[in-house]
């Protein structure tokens, strides 16, 4: 399939050639797993028919669960050393 097609139906997010797609890659590893993983478990939960009460409850305890992380003090850390945040999943 073409890049166009591929867009069109949803089975790519942009154009781009390989070196563009590793540097895009490359940048996504480097965001806090607890962040990514968390997200999309959201995008995946909401968009059900129904939110289950016991699924909303485990969505806002691991959203607590983000902002109390080791990852979030140092993404604070990071930006007031003005360096690029050494994220771990914790």
């Amino acid at each position: 399939m073409d890049a166009e097609p591929a867009l069109i139906c949803g089975l790519a997010d942009r154009p781009g050639s390989l070196d563009e797609a590793l540097e895009w890659a490359h940048g996504m590893a480097e965001l806090a797993p607890l962040t990514v993983g968390y997200s999309k478990r959201v995008l995946n939960e909401v968009f059900e028919p129904e939110l289950d009460d016991s699924v909303a409850k485990e969505l806002v305890a691991a959203f607590e669960a983000c902002w109390a992380s080791d990852d979030f003090a140092e993404g604070r850390l990071s930006r007031v050393e003005k360096r690029s945040p050494v994220f771990r999943g914790r």
